[in-house]
């Protein structure tokens, strides 16, 4: 799970500073990236460039702080479930922490640094108003 932290962290420095290089190097060339919304993805070092430089265009930044993880591996790999707060940080000060999921898998690459090979985030649905039939979940 230390892996993951790390992980997490590394990439959130890169993200709330708005640093393109930075951010690609927590990820492996053909790395694939899914976000929360429609259309947030992509797949591979020139997609992913793509991407951060659309997103660190906004005004706010954004970094993920880990609350819990889940974590399981292999020599050289680790995948991972991890509940976090998105923080949203504004110009004037105000940040945001949204609760969502990132699930991913970790490779380690060169001088044992360790990449994110896949990374997904999404935001917890909510639960159903009291009395309505919870319908829908594939999980059960």
């Amino acid at each position: 799970m230390r892996r993951v932290r790390e992980a997490v962290r590394r990439l959130s420095r890169a993200t709330a500073a708005k640093h393109v290089d930075g951010a690609l190097d927590c990820f492996t060339e053909r790395a694939v990236v899914l976000g929360d919304a429609g259309g947030e993805e992509a797949s591979g070092r020139e997609e992913l460039r793509a991407f951060l430089e659309e997103v660190f265009e906004e005004p706010w930044s954004l970094a993920w702080e880990v609350l819990a993880a889940q974590a399981r591996g292999r020599t050289g790999a680790v995948w991972f479930a991890a509940e976090v707060d998105v923080l949203q940080a504004y110009p004037e000060g105000l940040v945001e922490r949204v609760p969502a999921r990132l699930v991913g898998v970790l490779e380690q690459g060169d001088a044992g640094v360790w990449r994110f090979d896949l990374l997904t985030l999404s935001q917890p649905v909510p639960a159903p108003p009291e009395g309505r039939a919870e319908g829908g979940s594939l999980l059960g």
